[in-house]
């Protein structure tokens, strides 16, 4: 599944499909696999809006958006909600974040069959 960077209009009309909540899922992980996020003023953290917000577009033009909604600094939270324009939007992400999970383990371990 090929992705790149979307810009943030992309996530007009994009809706929660659901969250992450692991340790697979930390903020230096997200930017392994994403890149740096657009980053939102401290005046959206007092609001309850996002601080951080990943946009991916898959080339099937499914679009993707990872985003904070818990008042924790983004670089330690464990937390993301996962929205998009389709229910594979939330498959994708989860797949990608699982499959660099393996990819980790298999440097520091070797490829143990």
């Amino acid at each position: 599944m090929k992705y790149k960077r979307g810009k943030l209009k992309d996530t007009v009309g994009t809706s929660k499909k659901g969250e992450i909540r692991t340790n697979l899922a930390v903020y230096n992980r997200i930017v392994d696999l994403f890149g740096e996020p657009y980053i939102y003023s401290d005046l959206a953290f007092r609001h309850g809006s996002p601080q951080v917000e990943w946009v991916i577009k898959f080339d099937d033009g499914t679009i993707a958006n990872i985003y904070d909604r818990i008042e924790v600094n983004p670089k330690k939270n464990k937390e993301w909600t996962i929205g998009g324009n389709s229910e594979k939007a939330l498959y994708y992400i989860v797949a990608l974040v699982l499959k660099h999970y393996r990819s980790l383990i298999k440097r520091a371990f070797g490829d143990h069959k």
